[in-house]
């Protein structure tokens, strides 16, 4: 099945292409990346991706729901894939910008024009990032130098967390304590496979692998996965997380 951040990633080119998203005049920081912001919003999509580095750094913007306070943040996240570790990750709620109205391009400017948007605009340009545009989501399985890559997030039983849970002070903590373990494992046909990371102490409801941005400097991608919990009161609450995956090496 198609995971619907890749078909709003198809709207949001369209966006893009088609000039949907009319844009104010340009600021002088982040201005670069006003438009992509802008056909993100403008196709009502949650994730982009601004461009590779040829070192292996990935430039992401997300939309994030703020949940009671009302209104989403603008998470600005510069990834090294390569170690995967976050170089920069600082968000904006639309509470703190003033838009001259609420057209996606006078909010991308906003949004853009903040200090955290030029923060992260600047070490974009340090990590070298490619600001011409990054890759649209795509989904597994990925046709690789006559093999085929695949993702999968597969959980197993936390037995030693369950046995703790027994003394848990509160059920939160104890369902945290007990959750499964989710390993994010990559397999390549003729290789073997390779884990990227393993989740721990995430009470997940679900879990699904969305998708890859694949860089177009080297045989790499960065891996997009979410994992939804249930909230205090019931609302299920969904964060994106990523993993860098070399295409070439790691499979056994």
């Amino acid at each position: 099945m198609t995971s619907s951040r890749i078909l709003k990633a198809a709207a949001m080119a369209l966006a893009l292409s088609s000039g949907m998203c009319a844009l104010p005049a340009l600021s002088a920081e982040g201005s670069w990346m006003q438009g992509f912001v802008a056909s993100m919003l403008s196709a009502k999509s949650d994730l982009r991706c601004l461009g590779w580095s040829k070192k292996g750094a990935c430039a992401i913007v997300e939309t994030v729901d703020a949940g009671e306070r009302g209104g989403y943040y603008l998470r600005f996240l510069l990834l090294d894939a390569v170690e995967d570790q976050a170089i920069y990750d600082q968000s904006v709620h639309t509470d703190d910008i003033s838009p001259a109205s609420d057209n996606p391009g006078d909010v991308a400017a906003a949004m853009c024009a903040t200090a955290e948007g030029a923060d992260f605009s600047e070490r974009c340009l340090d990590y070298g990032i490619d600001r011409s545009g990054g890759p649209a989501l795509a989904g597994f399985p990925l046709a690789y130098k006559g093999s085929k890559i695949d993702v999968s997030m597969v959980a197993s039983p936390n037995s030693a967390g369950e046995a703790a849970a027994a003394d848990a002070e509160s059920p939160e903590e104890a369902a945290r304590l007990k959750a499964p373990d989710i390993a994010v494992i990559a397999s390549r046909s003729g290789k073997g496979k390779k884990t990227l990371t393993t989740i721990t102490g995430v009470p997940a409801t679900s879990f699904e692998v969305e998708g890859y941005y694949l860089s177009p400097y080297e045989g790499r991608i960065l891996v997009v996965y979410s994992l939804s919990t249930r909230g205090f009161e019931g609302e299920t609450n969904t964060q994106t997380d990523f993993s860098g995956c070399s295409l070439e090496v790691g499979y056994r």
